[in-house]
């Protein structure tokens, strides 16, 4: 016999035994049509790609039309799943005081937006209007992006000590600057130079005696943001603390200028420098 015939018939026995796993995984699937809608979705094109690589077959026949079907009911699960999925997640995030905003593909709640792709059946968290990444590849799950929600709340929250200190802290770390600079008080500094001082000065003792990853304390801009955010709301004048409103060109550069918040609804500023008035004696 044909070596080659033989082995075609072993790649498609092969195939064939792959194809039945795959469509067995599927079927589990269907106990949660509407849950599972991209996960199906992505299963089916799968199988799909694995079929048109069988030799013509009466079975290639039947497992086409089964797929044409099976598209058909999972496009209907999709629309379905669209709507419950915004309909669950906003009953979620309403537990927590967030009222969701704005539609499909962008949904707005609090400081947070989230891009929605339904092609890849996921979703990408943001800070403020897709300022600074949370988290990417979030499966489109109500559930799991509440928990993210709530764990980035809980990692973005300003500590009260932290924030009457910070005040304080930021006019030491533009004093540093100035000194370094050789500039003269009061002039403007790049609020990112000050928040780089500020966090450095935040450190541990265990990190300035061993500078590793384990015993440096992070500080995320988006953090860094909110601190702000929430000393300005508490009255910057009160600390002669300025803050400077970046030019349009500037705030595309992430290494000079801070997006800052001016409410809790998502809106901001971005700023570029800092300045300090002298203090009174």
């Amino acid at each position: 016999m044909d070596d080659n015939l033989i082995q075609s018939l072993k790649t498609l026995a092969r195939s064939t035994a792959r194809l039945a796993t795959m469509m067995r995984d599927y079927s589990k699937l269907k106990d949660d049509v509407v849950e599972n809608a991209y996960l199906m979705e992505k299963k089916v094109t799968a199988i799909a790609v694995l079929v048109d690589n069988l030799l013509s077959s009466e079975l290639k026949g039947s497992i086409s039309k089964w797929l044409d079907s099976e598209r058909k009911e999972v496009d209907r699960a999709k629309d379905e799943f669209k709507f419950q999925f915004g309909s669950r997640l906003k009953d979620l995030l309403k537990s927590d005081g967030l009222q969701v905003r704005g539609q499909y593909p962008l949904l707005r709640f609090g400081i947070y937006t989230l891009k929605l792709n339904f092609e890849l059946g996921e979703a990408t968290l943001f800070f403020g209007p897709e300022v600074e990444k949370i988290k990417s590849k979030i499966p489109l799950q109500p559930g799991t992006i509440h928990d993210i929600v709530v764990k980035s709340e809980r990692d973005l929250k300003v500590d009260r000590s932290e924030l009457e200190s910070l005040g304080r802290d930021l006019r030491t770390a533009y004093e540093r600057c100035l000194k370094r600079d050789g500039s003269a008080y009061g002039g403007k500094v790049l609020i990112t130079d000050v928040l780089k001082e500020y966090v450095f000065m935040k450190q541990p003792k265990k990190f300035t005696v061993d500078a590793r990853r384990e015993n440096f304390r992070e500080y995320p801009r988006a953090k860094l943001s909110l601190m702000l955010f929430r000393l300005r709301n508490i009255g910057v004048v009160a600390h002669g603390m300025h803050l400077h409103v970046a030019t349009f060109d500037a705030t595309v550069d992430r290494a000079k200028t801070i997006w800052v918040p001016d409410n809790d609804e998502g809106a901001g500023t971005y700023y570029e420098y800092v300045s300090f008035e002298h203090p009174q004696d």
